[in-house]
């Protein structure tokens, strides 16, 4: 099969232009003219390159690959038979490839929404808010109609007078005698029975607990906590302030896991007030636990000195340290 002689491309037999690099591919009777832009063959006669679509110069001007031919006795030229020439491409950049056309129709997509985006929040923006809506008018009582007033009754005519009749004369009365007042009687009062008069006790005011019987009270609470290991009950028996109470109860969860309560008793003494919200006292524990997994018991005794305060209207145990027997 022929090949290119350009670029080396396997081309059909008697075809004029290589359907790679465009070259010419029938050797002309003159010598190669080459493109002086590209490099590729052309034909003679040929005016603008079909690669690069260069204009070619002149056929005596025109750059060959190898030496010139020896001059031949002129000879009428052949007529070429009519070829189309491929339409030149339109002038740009030829360092820039062209974009393909869905990315216009993109961008062009693109730019008409946000124009219209753009128009729709200009209008919303101008738009007049719309007035409030009236407020609702009370309706107003009815006024009760007026009382249509009663006939009075018609008002009886008085007697006419009747002519006096001449009155005989009366005889005069005798005149009573004046009574003989009687001799007065001395009056005795009189004398109601003794009725014994009924006493009824007063209620008094119930007296308010001591200081030693309260801190005992929140003590009992702290008590029944360890023995049933309820925790809130237990955390409630501790101020808000106290130091350290989530890790407070984070051990007494763990002291639960591991030992039961059997026997817990406690002596309360020195108790001594600091004011209305504040206490100091010692607090002598007795403890019998028994281990979950050993099941052996024992009995220990625990000193501390507690500071109490008074939060919420209760006594709750805001500082503890133990001290030594």
């Amino acid at each position: 099969m022929p090949q290119c002689p350009h670029c080396q491309a396997t081309v059909i037999e008697g075809q004029r232009y290589c359907g790679e690099c465009e070259s010419y591919l029938l050797q002309p009777e003159g010598g190669n003219i080459v493109c002086p832009q590209c490099g590729i063959r052309v034909a003679p006669g040929q005016e603008v390159c079909h690669k690069c679509n260069a204009g070619l110069p002149a056929a005596g001007a025109a750059l060959t690959s190898g030496l010139a031919a020896p001059p031949e006795s002129p000879r009428p030229p052949t007529p070429e038979p009519p070829r189309m020439q491929p339409q030149a491409p339109p002038p740009g950049n030829p360092g820039r490839p062209s974009l393909p056309p869905w990315i216009y129709f993109i961008l062009g997509g693109m730019s008409a929404l946000i124009v219209v985006l753009a128009v729709l929040l200009y209008v919303k923006v101008q738009a007049p808010s719309p007035p409030p809506a009236p407020a609702p008018v009370a309706a107003l009582p009815a006024k009760p109609p007026a009382p249509t007033p009663e006939p009075q009754p018609a008002k009886p005519e008085p007697p006419k007078p009747e002519p006096a009749k001449p009155e005989a004369p009366q005889p005069e009365p005798a005149k009573p005698e004046a009574p003989k007042p009687e001799p007065a009687k001395p009056e005795t009062p009189e004398v109601k029975p003794a009725t014994p008069e009924t006493f009824e006790p007063k209620a008094e005011p119930p007296k308010e607990a001591s200081l030693q019987e309260q801190l005992e009270g929140m003590l009992k609470d702290l008590r029944e906590a360890q023995l049933k290991k309820d925790i809130i009950l237990y955390l409630s028996c501790y101020s808000y302030l106290f130091p350290n109470l989530d890790q407070k109860r984070k051990d007494a969860l763990r002291y639960w896991e591991r030992f039961t309560f059997h026997q817990l008793m406690f002596s309360l003494e020195d108790v001594k007030a600091m004011g209305e919200d504040k206490a100091y006292a010692k607090v002598t524990w007795e403890i019998q636990v028994q281990g979950m997994r050993s099941e052996e018991s024992e009995e220990i005794t625990q000193i501390y000195k507690v500071g109490f305060s008074r939060e919420l209207g209760r006594w709750r145990i805001r500082s503890l340290r133990e001290v030594e027997e």
